[in-house]
């Protein structure tokens, strides 16, 4: 256990992000298959994070909804979401270091994961689990 002293020892390397192009049936599809609960998603160089829930709940409105029942919903680029705020991405994730060390990483996290940076490039993701 002493030799995982920093953050880029615990997380999950390989992140996959939502790209633009992506439709909600992609998300979802991906998020199942892999048993994520989150996404990240970047738009102008900031980094958001995509949840399960959010993608559930967007999901089922498709349903619900009469008036949003159409196909070009279902079929719709995320991108396209977001500029029509049908799909929030206010929730910013913070960035963290994949040199730092556990202790202090954890102690700045806010509950939510948090991707993991070397230099410019975000090499991973540290998520409630990692921390485990």
């Amino acid at each position: 256990m002493a030799k995982l002293s920093q953050v880029n020892h615990i997380m999950s390397g390989n992140v996959t992000f939502v790209e633009p192009f992506f439709t909600i049936a992609k998300i979802r599809k991906i998020m199942l298959l892999n048993s994520f609960s989150y996404l990240p998603y970047e738009k102008d160089g900031k980094y958001y994070l995509i949840s399960d829930i959010d993608v559930a709940k967007f999901w089922n409105s498709i349903f619900d909804n009469e008036k949003e029942k159409s196909e070009s919903l279902y079929v719709s680029h995320f991108e396209d979401l977001v500029k029509e705020k049908r799909f929030d991405i206010s929730d910013e994730l913070q960035l963290i270091d994949g040199n730092s060390e556990i202790s202090k990483a954890l102690s700045k996290n806010d509950g939510r994961p948090m991707l993991v940076k070397s230099g410019s490039q975000i090499i991973g993701i540290v998520t409630a689990f990692d921390w485990l």
